[in-house]
């Protein structure tokens, strides 16, 4: 039988009120270099790289010695050295590493242009 202790989303909490910040205008956290204001001490601990040019995520593939600010942007660039292409043209099936890439190929795929052959 479930009850409202047992659901920890459902009860007053720090996190309860963490949340309504989500749906809300308050941006507490402010850059003291340029006065950009964030809603999560972790955005602007990320944006506070652009000013410091910290690049903590270092590419651990030999000889590469690329480094990023963003966690997000090191997983991406990882995929380069793994060659996992998990974004697919719907069209001609062909790969991509980033889904920037496979949205830019899709706009020009031949294949999109062309009528199916069952076409009248």
């Amino acid at each position: 039988v479930s009850t409202l202790t047992s659901v920890p989303s459902l009860l007053p909490s720090a996190t309860g009120v963490v949340h309504e910040r989500v749906h809300s205008a308050e941006s507490p956290f402010r850059c003291p270099t340029c006065g950009r204001s964030f809603k999560w001490e972790t955005s602007l601990t990320e944006h506070l790289r652009t000013h410091s040019g910290e690049r903590p995520y270092v590419c651990p593939e030999e000889g590469c010695g690329k480094s990023f600010a963003h966690r997000s942007t090191i997983v991406q660039h990882r995929r380069t050295h793994l060659n996992q292409r998990q974004f697919h043209c719907r069209h001609c099936h062909r790969g991509f590493n980033h889904r920037s890439n496979l949205v830019k190929h899709e706009r020009t795929c031949r294949r999109n242009s062309q009528p199916d052959k069952g076409s009248a």
